[in-house]
């Protein structure tokens, strides 16, 4: 996530401890999805759910500047890569999709 800090200028909206904090979000469902034994798609997708929604909460209190479209398509990759490796069994369908304007 700090590759896409480039905002240098003084009007920035959002700080580190920003990007800090959607790392801590993103390190968590990743936390999560590792102790889930045997999780089935539901269960994945809940997870899924709550770490959206907590990201679009975060973007939305930085007017939505933190979160662009090349960050948005980068975290959820990394979501829908890491559902795949924890069991999500519909592997053409984005997890993320349903949730995302939540």
């Amino acid at each position: 996530m700090k590759k896409y800090n480039n905002c240098q200028e003084e009007e920035c909206i959002y700080n580190e401890k920003d990007v800090e904090k959607c790392k801590q979000l993103l390190i968590n469902y990743l936390n999560e999805l590792s102790v889930m034994e045997n999780p089935i798609d539901k269960e994945i997708k809940i997870k899924v759910k709550k770490l959206v929604i907590s990201l679009n909460k975060l973007n939305e209190k930085l007017d939505y500047t933190l979160i662009e479209t090349e960050q948005r398509e980068s975290i959820c990759e990394f979501i829908n890569e890491t559902a795949i490796d924890r069991g999500f069994q519909d592997r053409s369908e984005d997890s993320t999709e349903e949730c995302r304007e939540l």
